[in-house]
Order: C-alpha cells, then structure tokens, then sequence
C-alpha cells in the first residue's frame, strides 16, 4: 500500500510530494530517501550505472511538439519548461543515497519549500537573492533559483515584434553526508589527483630560491 501511494504522489506532480499530517514524512521529498532501488526503477526512475544516479524526468509534451513544430515550418521557437515540468536525480554513495537533486519550474512549490526553510529550518543562511541554505533532522538542504533569459521574434519584414521567453529553474538539493561514488567519480578523483601531482613537479621561480 505505501509502495502504491509512493508511485501515486510521483505521478500527480511535485508539488504534492510533501511530508503530510499523519505520515513519517518530516520534510519535502523525504519519502524519495526511503525508496528501495526496486522501488525507484517501478517508479520509472532510469539509473545510470555508470554515475550510480536514478534519474526520472517529465515533461509537458505540448511545448516541445510547439518548438519542434516551429522548427520544422521555418519559425524556431524557444523550449519553455512547463510549470509542471521536473527532474529528479539521487546520486547513489557506497551505504546508501547521497544527495537528491530536484529540479523544477513550479513557483508554488518553490514558495512552499522556502516557508519550510525558514519555519523549520536550523541554521538557516541566506546565500543570495531567494537562496538558502539550512538544516533539519540531520541533513543538509539547499534551495536556488536562476533565471533563464532568452527571447523570441516574430512579425514580418517591416514590423519585428520581441517577446520575453523567460523562466526560472528551481533547484532544491538534499545532502544525507555519504559522499557519492560511482565508476565515474572514482575515474574523476583519479584525474584531479594526477593533476594535482603533476602541478606539483612544476617548479616556481620561488621554489628555485
């Protein structure tokens, strides 16, 4: 039954992803930490064996049909995401989740979130205009937004009119504190460390002194 509900919340959208009265839920999102990797891949998570990450996208298909359409008839259009559009990734560590990454373009559910934050957050920090970060129940949250400009012409030769296409990306991050690991981040940490060595045989002029 709870395996049900779990699908159910995933399907009907983000913004009723949230911990509810009655649940063992206490923050935005936590019943993703609770999923089992059976669970995640019956919930149309695609994992990425590679990155050890379980990705589940959706999106409006109507908007990229319109800018796919408006390519093909000479017109290009800009992809807008749609309000309901999201991305969620959890990055898998040696014991357990990593962190969550969710991504979205709601700003109801970016404003319930934020009330979250600064309701029952603790050591809440304001890193910038709209971003945060805090901690609650022994991890660590980041809630971002940035605004995507872009613009789109139309009219004919005499008369160009410009409109504004832009939109805004909401990313809110769960940190659990286990460091990721995967294929692809040990060959990461190998390189850097090749690098760093190899910056270090470099000699300074001060290290000749």
């Amino acid at each position: 039954m709870k395996k049900l509900l779990l699908l159910l919340v995933l399907s009907l959208g983000l913004s009723t992803a949230f911990g509810q009265e009655g649940s063992d839920i206490s923050f935005p999102y936590g019943k993703i930490l609770k999923m089992s990797p059976d669970e995640l891949r019956d919930a149309k998570f695609q994992y990425d064996d590679y990155k050890n990450q379980y990705i589940l996208t959706k999106r409006n298909g109507l908007n990229q049909t319109a800018a796919v359409l408006g390519a093909l008839s000479g017109t290009p259009q800009n992809y807008v995401p749609h309000v309901d559009d999201y991305t969620v990734l959890i990055q898998g560590g040696e014991d357990g989740y990593s962190f969550i990454l969710v991504t979205f373009y709601d700003a109801n559910v970016y404003d319930k979130v934020f009330e979250f934050a600064t309701t029952s957050g603790e050591n809440t920090v304001e890193t910038g205009s709209g971003n945060i970060k805090f901690f609650y129940s022994g991890y660590e949250f980041e809630l971002s937004r940035r605004t995507v400009g872009q613009s789109a012409s139309a009219g004919n030769r005499n008369t160009t009119v410009s409109k504004d296409q832009s939109y805004v990306v909401y990313n809110f991050i769960i940190n659990t504190g286990i460091p990721p690991y995967s294929t692809w981040h040990t060959k990461q940490a190998k390189r850097e460390l090749k690098r760093e060595t190899k910056g270090k045989k470099k000699q300074s002029v001060i290290d000749l002194m």
